[in-house]
């Protein structure tokens, strides 16, 4: 993960916000069992409004994965943090805060999994180095040692919840940490905002 500040809130959710809520409600009322099924972006001018939220949403991240930080610029789909489809969190289905972009491996292992302590990429408290540490021998995510034990847990339930040590997702890294690695040494216009996973490149161990 990689700390982001949230952009502001765009007009057309300000200004819709309560109405669509409202219809989302209604319509979970009418299919109680079926939270998820009923939901559908509206349209605004004839244009689903998530397409342009998600723009805004990767412009965030400079086109990376919210939660992984890969996937860059491979079109991601918007996850809602607190899961839409559980009925505790209708009502933040239309929440700026609660809407991030996020790619398929991200979507797929988190689904409608949710702990209050998981971890948010733009709380203004957060950076890895204080929730986490990297192994670069397995190129595996582990809690930080030297982290509060409340801390270590909320690590530990986000690394579980995205199933960021994942073999697939481990290799995955080493990989790209290879590939970047190697540009890092050789070209002098190098642009970290163009790798995946930049926050590996970023941690002290990695040095030029």
């Amino acid at each position: 993960m990689k700390s982001f500040q949230r952009h502001p809130a765009p007009e057309v959710l300000i200004k819709n916000h309560a109405k669509w809520t409202q219809q989302y409600q209604q319509k979970v009322i009418e299919n109680p069992n079926k939270p998820s099924v009923v939901f559908d972006w509206p349209r605004v001018n004839g244009q689903r409004v998530s397409e342009q939220l998600i723009f805004i949403l990767e412009q965030q991240t400079q086109f990376h994965c919210s939660y992984c930080d890969g996937g860059y610029r491979l079109r991601g789909t918007i996850d809602h943090f607190k899961p839409k489809s559980d009925t505790r969190f209708i009502q933040h289905a239309f929440d700026w805060d609660n809407l991030y972009v996020a790619c398929k491996d991200c979507q797929d292992f988190k689904r409608s999994k949710y702990d209050d302590v998981l971890l948010r990429p733009d709380d203004p408290d957060f950076h890895f180095e204080k929730y986490f540490e990297y192994d670069f021998w397995r190129h595996e995510i582990h809690p930080q040692k030297l982290a509060s034990l409340e801390d270590q847990h909320r690590a530990q339930i986000t690394i579980d919840v995205l199933c960021l040590n994942h073999p697939k997702r481990c290799e995955t890294r080493r990989a790209q940490f290879k590939l970047s690695r190697n540009s890092m040494l050789n070209d002098k216009d190098f642009e970290i905002d163009i790798c995946n996973y930049r926050f590996i490149l970023e941690l002290p161990e990695v040095s030029l």
